[in-house]
């Protein structure tokens, strides 16, 4: 009897671990691949990016800043002013504690980077957007406007195709993609954006949208693949269409700061 019961103990283990295998092995049904946006479609989001550019004069955001390099990764506190008109940017960087980094200025002269530890301002053309000691990479005004506004910008474009599910390439008079949007499924806001030959993409998520209709991500990740440099910006508070005093773009350098030129690289 007990040679029995042994028996079909065996029998009935294999046959139960012989069904586990074949559920292990076995083929899942695989997610179709998103359908590619139609010419109305791309008509209706681009028109909605457009829309929402124009919708926000000024803003003021408070937040979080991480930089990651190298496998190692630090966190600061943020404060973002801007005028877009303008084309102002202002930029404070603080330890948790508050005691300054970085004092940033973008405007029609060009970028003005206060630097508290080095004691230096670092001065740079327009274009040219560098944090050092943060980021290396090279940002123009509408790809910084998007990162710090939670919500990209649109480059001049001539014509747009879909070339594949939720994604929108858009391309220059020469046919060149110049910039690539992925968007998420639900409400078609922007998920990713890449620029071809940059090295640079932005990614935004948690959106949120306020009392005036105005979309804005409150998570943005910067990555440059060339030197695995990444900022993310977790934003607490973000306050559009306010007054801006002009005297907020204004950085002046301290007699003991040394001026020097801003390069993308130290080995500039």
């Amino acid at each position: 009897m007990n040679i029995l019961k042994t028996k079909y103990f065996i029998i009935t283990f294999m046959a139960c671990l012989g069904l586990i295998l074949l559920q292990g092995c076995a083929t899942y049904p695989v997610r179709p691949p998103s359908p590619h946006f139609s010419p109305v479609e791309i008509t209706r989001i681009v028109s909605e990016l457009r829309e929402q550019e124009s919708r926000v004069h000024t803003f003021f955001s408070t937040g979080q800043l991480t930089v990651k390099s190298e496998g190692s990764g630090s966190e600061y506190n943020i404060l973002v002013v801007g005028t877009r008109e303008a084309q102002k940017i202002k930029i404070e960087i603080t330890h948790s504690w508050g005691r300054p980094i970085l004092h940033v200025l973008i405007n029609e002269n060009g970028v003005h980077v206060l630097s508290f530890p080095e004691k230096r301002l670092y001065k740079g053309q327009p274009g040219t957007f560098v944090l050092p000691e943060f980021f290396t990479g090279k940002l123009d005004f509408a790809q910084l406007w998007g990162l710090v506004r939670g919500y990209p910008v649109l480059r001049k474009q001539i014509k747009s195709a879909s070339s594949s599910g939720h994604q929108i390439a858009f391309k220059n008079e020469k046919g060149e993609e110049v910039q690539v949007m992925h968007f998420y499924d639900e409400k078609k806001l922007p998920r990713l954006i890449s620029f071809p030959g940059e090295a640079t993409e932005m990614l935004f998520s948690k959106f949120e949208k306020n009392i005036r209709g105005i979309y804005y991500a409150r998570n943005i990740v910067l990555e440059n693949s060339d030197n695995k440099s990444i900022l993310a910006l977790n934003f607490k508070q973000m306050v559009f269409n306010i007054p801006i005093p002009e005297a907020i773009y204004k950085l002046e350098k301290p007699s003991d700061f040394k001026l020097v030129p801003l390069k993308r690289s130290r080995k500039e």
